[in-house]
This record gives C-alpha cells, sequence and structure tokens, in this order.
C-alpha cells in the first residue's frame, strides 16, 4: 500500500513551504520593513509592512519601549495540485 501523496488525500501530513523576502531601512529610533511571502505550488502571496518606532532604546536602567504598525494583505487564487 502507498502512502499519501498530497493533502487531499486522507491522512496525508503535507509540506508547507514558505519562502519570503524582507527588506528593513533603519533610521536612528525608527524602522520601517516590506516583506513578500508566497506559497509554493499556488498563486497565493502575502505582502507585509511594518512601522516601528523605539521610544525607549539602549538605556541601561530601563528596558526597551517601541511602539509598532504591522499589515499585511494576502493576494492570488489558490490553484489545484
Amino acid at each position: 500500500m502507498r502512502p499519501p501523496r498530497h493533502a487531499g488525500e486522507r491522512g496525508a501530513a503535507g509540506l508547507l513551504v514558505l519562502p519570503a523576502l524582507a527588506v528593513r531601512r533603519a533610521w536612528a529610533a525608527r524602522s520601517a520593513r516590506r516583506r513578500v511571502q508566497w506559497l509554493t505550488n499556488s498563486e497565493i502571496m502575502a505582502i507585509s509592512g511594518e512601522l516601528r518606532w523605539a521610544a525607549v532604546e539602549g538605556l541601561a536602567s530601563a528596558p526597551d519601549v517601541a511602539l509598532r504598525l504591522w499589515g499585511t494583505r494576502l493576494i492570488g487564487t489558490r490553484t489545484s495540485i
């Protein structure tokens, strides 16, 4: 009996592969990030963005404190395997 090969078959344990490309730009206590991630064997992609501002950073007597705004948008359609 052969083992299941794809998620459509009963009892299949699939492997989820999500390659990504990330870019970061930092200025003093601020930073911006952009990320593109895609699901292999499909047309589904996620585009993310982040803005970060460190209100308190690098002080020996206080913890680092930062505000972060993050968003992700999914695009594409699912294709059959």
